[in-house]
């Protein structure tokens, strides 16, 4: 995706991934044990972080415009993703 960040084909498939991994186990504890992951821990501690996940919830244009100009924020989001704390449909 670095790449090729236009490539719509890419993006889709990056994202059925994504809700692939979401449906998979069971979510109680898949989130307790990425909770106890010091990389993830250090990221939701990050104001940038956390401004990011109040705009998610308050500005999704914001977060979203911020994912496109923002390489620290667009990595975090996808972290986030893979780890189940940031749920896409």
């Amino acid at each position: 995706m670095k790449l090729y960040p236009d490539d719509s084909e890419l993006k889709e498939g990056y994202y059925k991934c994504v809700a692939k991994i979401n449906e998979s186990g069971d979510d109680d504890e898949r989130l307790k044990q990425t909770m106890n992951d010091p990389e993830i821990q250090g990221l939701l501690v990050d104001p940038r972080v956390q401004q990011f996940l109040k705009d998610l919830k308050e500005n999704p244009k914001s977060a979203n415009e911020a994912i496109l100009k923002d390489e620290f924020l667009r990595e975090t989001f996808r972290k986030l993703v893979a780890a189940g704390i940031i749920k896409t449909k």
